[in-house]
């Protein structure tokens, strides 16, 4: 569907791109219990949601419309002030087995962003991006606009596709 998504865009059926909006959200950081290398700034960097989801949103829309970004404005917030991190030690009682225990440390990355931005010379877009979306598992969605047609895909309904013109009824393609 995203294929046919690119191919629509190059046919000119969806005209000149106006308006590309969409998300990328996922729950599995929801919980302070809910530890990965990627909360921490040291192993992945001073931005978590939108390097880690974000960037992946950003890459489809631009390949899918042709256009890149050429201007932003972002938002960013953790809602986890402090999670749970593994920390491995030896139990004195069997060698080399490793149990774990968790130690509470501080988040200083984000856990949510919202960007509106700029595509190409006449396009606009805004996007979230979300780690912390209880029942998202993984929900990247799209929605493109042009001035022909427009077209939405959410990839937690993968084989459809939704299509619709101004002077007709919206059409589902799976």
């Amino acid at each position: 569907m995203v294929q046919q998504m690119r191919q629509m865009r190059i046919d000119g059926d969806l005209g000149e791109i106006l308006v590309v909006q969409g998300t990328y959200s996922q729950d599995w950081l929801l919980y302070a219990t809910d530890w990965n290398w990627r909360v921490d700034s040291k192993a992945g960097g001073p931005s978590r949601c939108m390097a880690d989801i974000g960037s992946h949103w950003f890459d489809m829309a631009e390949h899918l419309t042709g256009l890149r970004v050429t201007s932003l404005c972002a938002d960013s917030t953790r809602s986890t002030k402090r999670a749970n991190s593994p920390k491995l030690r030896r139990n004195l009682r069997q060698q080399d087995a490793l149990h774990r225990r968790r130690d509470r440390n501080p988040i200083d990355t984000e856990d949510f962003g919202a960007v509106v931005f700029r595509m190409g010379e006449r396009a606009r877009g805004a996007m979230t991006a979300s780690q912390v979306s209880a029942g998202r598992k993984n929900r990247l969605s799209i929605e493109i606009y042009g001035t022909q047609s427009g077209v939405a895909w959410d990839q937690e309904r993968p084989d459809e596709l939704w299509i619709g013109h101004r002077k007709q009824r919206e059409l589902h393609h799976h």
